[in-house]
């Protein structure tokens, strides 16, 4: 999860997150660095997207 105005971490690593670890990987609107300090409290993408997982076969 990226954010397009993180201070931290550049949007640039979107790109080496996909390609060298096969991530997948989204871009969010004005988030920051997702901290409460940027007003970030829930992120529902987040949840979506682990329940959305397909569970591991042992």
């Amino acid at each position: 999860m990226f954010s397009d105005d993180d201070e931290v971490v550049p949007q640039e690593n979107k790109k080496l997150f996909e390609e060298r670890l096969g991530a997948k990987t989204a871009m969010e609107h004005a988030k920051g660095h997702f901290s409460g300090g940027d007003g970030v409290k829930e992120l529902p993408v987040i949840l979506e997207a682990i329940l959305s997982q397909e569970p591991p076969i042992f």
